[in-house]
């Protein structure tokens, strides 16, 4: 019985570990997302100042 008892344990702390990194992961792609669109909008904003002196 011991033995189930420890598979149990082990495969709870287990599932908890990966939900905990389930849950940062998402939350780096989610900053990861934001970063990336906000470095877009920079960019086409430096596209159009550009273009404007160009004019």
């Amino acid at each position: 019985m011991k033995s189930l008892e420890k598979a149990i344990a082990d495969y709870e702390r287990a599932k908890e570990k990966m939900e905990v990194s389930k849950a940062r992961y998402e939350a780096d792609l989610k900053r990861f997302k934001a970063a990336e669109a906000a470095k877009t909008e920079s960019e086409n904003l430096e596209i159009v100042r550009i273009s404007v002196l160009w004019t």
